[in-house]
């Protein structure tokens, strides 16, 4: 498949809500039978970037099918046992040996794959270009939520973290490459805006307790994602970019089990793209 240099994809997370971001991808590759050159992704939207990014989507939603549902990806029983609920590094393990990730594809004059992630010694957001050497540490960070997993991932010579909380999607980034055309690809209906929690940021920045600014950025999160939407809706508004977004709220919520409802979302991010067939093809 061709990949088309000036076309980015940007991807949200929201844990197993990122169901639906893989229905989406699977469905523009059938669609539009090129790739985007510029692909970058937040959170649980990681994998499924680096997958689509790498020509293997497929793979990407069997992932989805097979190894997220019952106690495979979410387990409470470890609360018990002092081990992270979300079982990140399993999933990881399933990347880098029972469905491979090609990840000699990242080097390739393909699709350039660029995953957000939070420094947790300067609480700064930074968006990483993946390669063949940083991928599975890159998408381990990616995914390094607080209290699920919370805990603090190498890459290179950094530390990091989940990247939601400066760059919930990072379309500044895309955006400053100025590319002719971006999909940008959310897991919440439109109007979606956060609210601060003083319980759960308490909870969440309770997993680090060493690193001040890392905590100073999970309390500045809501604000971070409500103006992100913003710079979405008033671009989309312009017809800067399009934008695919589940009409309601998904079947799968942050931390689903539900293997019924995974499916569920997976087939809703399909969809969505039918919807937009017409505005797709007209990229």
């Amino acid at each position: 498949m061709s990949v088309s240099a000036n076309l980015g994809i940007v991807i949200e997370g929201g844990g197993l809500r990122g169901a639906f971001a893989v229905g989406v991808l699977a469905e523009l590759d059938r669609l539009l039978q090129t790739r985007a050159g510029q692909v970058f992704a937040t959170s649980s939207g990681a994998p499924n970037a680096a997958y689509y990014a790498t020509g293997q989507i497929a793979d990407g939603v069997r992932i989805w099918e097979e190894h997220t549902h019952g106690s495979q990806l979410v387990d409470f029983s470890n609360l018990l046992r002092s081990r992270p609920v979300m079982k990140i590094d399993e999933l990881v393990a399933v990347f880098r040996r029972e469905i491979r990730l090609d990840t000699s594809q990242l080097d390739q004059d393909g699709s350039k794959l660029h995953i957000s992630v939070t420094d947790v010694e300067s609480g700064a957001n930074h968006v990483l270009r993946a390669t063949r050497d940083n991928v599975f540490s890159l998408l381990t960070a990616a995914m390094a939520i607080p209290v699920a997993y919370g805990k603090v991932v190498p890459v290179e010579r950094g530390l990091y973290i989940d990247g939601g909380f400066g760059a919930p999607v990072a379309i500044r980034e895309a955006l400053g490459l100025g590319l002719d055309k971006i999909i940008v690809v959310l897991t919440k209906p439109r109007g979606h805006r956060r609210k601060p929690n003083a319980l759960s940021e308490w909870l969440q920045c309770s997993s680090y307790a060493a690193y001040p600014r890392a905590r100073a950025a999970i309390r500045a999160k809501w604000r971070n994602y409500n103006a992100t939407m913003d710079l979405i809706d008033e671009h989309e508004r312009s017809g800067g970019l399009i934008v695919v977004r589940p009409a309601a709220e998904l079947p799968a919520s942050r931390l689903s089990r539900s293997k019924a409802r995974i499916l569920a979302s997976i087939e809703l991010g399909r969809e969505a793209v039918r919807a937009r067939t017409r505005d797709l093809l007209a990229l």
